[in-house]
């Protein structure tokens, strides 16, 4: 297929892909995603779930992709079918508009560009990378790994949150829960946005709780618990994706016919799985009010589920810089406990390297295992609990093997036994 390329472009790139990397040697790239809340209001603490959860700091191990949609609603006190989220993920085009958001595409005018490709498609490119390949090369690089790194590792998280009642903690309730209610008018509905209704997500916000609320939640604050159903999916988005849409949509001046075209353009949404964890009994320690006491409980529960399906779906394995070199071959890496670290986890340490025609490719030069006793606390209200090692900034690991070829920078990316 024919690909419209612009020389001003290409050299803008290539300027950019040198400065960045040579500015940010640090960086490296992310998988993408986009959250979005389930939200039950007739349920008690949901108006508090939804503010503490519209108010979480965004990972910085994934670069935010997300939509205007932040939140939906949905009747009873039960997680809900799989069935009811495909569908409103498929009628609201979720996929179609991750796309459109990859290359900035003007949904009046049609018109696209490749800043936020580039920015992202670059970040882990070095200087030396970019000085071998020619601007031709770099230019086809820059396609293919916005086909097999970029686009196709954004991600789409549906966390389903519900708050354990009294009545219910006292069941021996099973881990899977079917539907307690039917959909509000058979489908998902909107109740907040991620960054365009922030009034209507902060409604009701613990910032000036209701006497009825904070009532409540002072009377419970050490039995506060919830459970946590979140569903992964990922955008299709295969090695010949890129050029279609070049062909097809990709256009930086207004073309009506490409964007009639748009109109029918199909893109779709893959189901990776599913986890579901349950908070812990409620741990007073280091808390000092109600939103704190909230914020604990729902932001852990989030992370493990995360943690969970990080776990089994390598597609959504984090891979994350080595951060500094240690003492007795030892290197430093800015994870822990919130990503999963334990004395039992091993990594392969991964080179980046540009492969003939261009692409990025992720070669294996050594193992590393953490010291457990040097296994950084970084979940949610650690230090403020006064947890041990929470004041670490990051994990020491031993170095296995490869020592000779590993220094700062390089990728870690955690393995099975």
């Amino acid at each position: 297929m024919k690909i419209k390329t612009q020389s001003i472009l290409l050299a803008l790139l290539f300027c950019m892909s040198i400065t960045y990397a040579q500015e940010n040697d640090m960086s490296y790239r992310r998988s993408s995603w986009y959250n979005i809340l389930i939200s039950h209001p007739e349920q008690e603490f949901s108006s508090d779930i939804l503010y503490v959860y519209n108010n979480k700091d965004m990972s910085d191990k994934f670069n935010d992709h997300s939509l205007s949609i932040g939140a939906v609603a949905a009747t009873g006190t039960k997680f809900i079918d799989k069935k009811p989220i495909d569908d409103f993920l498929n009628r609201n085009d979720v996929a179609k508009r991750l796309v459109a958001k990859w290359f900035d595409r003007d949904k009046y005018t049609g018109v696209c560009d490749m800043d936020l490709i580039s920015y992202r498609g670059l970040e882990a490119a070095k200087a030396s990378d970019i000085e071998v390949a020619s601007l031709t090369k770099r230019h086809e690089a820059l396609l293919m790994d916005a086909g097999t790194e970029l686009i196709g590792s954004t991600f789409v998280l549906v966390h389903d949150v519900i708050y354990i009642d009294k009545a219910e903690e006292n069941q021996d309730i099973a881990a899977g829960i079917h539907v307690g209610g039917a959909i509000l008018g058979g489908v998902l509905s909107i109740i907040g946005a991620a960054t365009d209704n922030k009034d209507l997500v902060n409604a009701g916000s613990l910032l000036y709780l209701s006497s009825e609320t904070a009532s409540l939640v002072v009377s419970q604050l050490e039995g506060f618990r919830v459970k946590v159903r979140t569903h992964l999916y990922q955008v299709e988005w295969d090695s010949l994706a890129p050029y279609d849409f070049y062909e097809k949509y990709y256009t930086e001046t207004i073309d009506p016919a490409k964007t009639a075209a748009w109109e029918d353009a199909q893109y779709k949404l893959k189901y990776i799985g599913t986890q579901e964890v349950k908070s812990g009994q409620t741990v007073m320690k280091g808390v000092h009010n109600p939103e704190d006491v909230i914020k604990k409980v729902v932001y852990r529960a989030l992370d493990e589920c995360v943690l969970n399906l990080q776990k089994q779906y390598e597609a959504f394995r984090l891979k994350e810089p080595i951060y500094s070199m240690g003492e007795k071959k030892t290197v430093h890496v800015k994870i822990g406990l919130k990503e999963g670290v334990s004395k039992n986890s091993k990594y392969e340490v991964l080179e980046t390297v540009i492969d003939g025609r261009g692409r990025t490719r992720y070669r294996r030069v050594g193992t590393i295992v953490p010291d457990p006793n040097r296994i950084w606390d970084n979940r949610f209200m650690a230090i403020e609990e006064g947890a041990e090692n929470s004041e670490l900034g990051y994990t020491t690991f031993k170095i296995k093997s490869g020592a000779n070829s590993i220094y700062p920078g390089m990728l870690i990316r955690e393995i099975k036994f």
